[in-house]
């Protein structure tokens, strides 16, 4: 059974990717990594949804997200930009965008 977890605190980041603007998660380290997989998106009210980041073996819930942050992900997909431990590199990872 895959992990499930509800993040309430969390930081998504609006900016430039090239040509246009793309949503990032930034995590810290020792943070809970996250594996490739995919995005959902619940709508929880008129400009708020509960977005599922799901891999093989993750099923994280971000609750609360702007309907501004759903609009640039479900065009480009999220990125989660992590790191492994504090003297590591960032590294990113992409989570394409699904229809329910």
């Amino acid at each position: 059974m895959p992990l499930s977890i509800t993040l309430t605190d969390f930081i998504l980041h609006l900016g430039r990717n090239g040509a246009s603007d793309s949503c990032a998660l930034l995590r810290t380290p020792g943070d809970v990594w996250i594996e490739p997989g995919h995005v959902l998106a619940t709508a929880t009210g008129e400009d708020s949804y509960d977005l599922s980041l799901v891999t093989p073996t993750q099923r994280i819930c971000l609750s609360g997200v702007a309907r501004r942050h759903i609009d640039h992900i479900r065009g480009q997909g999220l990125y989660v930009i992590q790191r492994r431990g504090p003297e590591t590199e960032s590294e990113a990872v992409l989570l394409e965008w699904r229809e329910c």
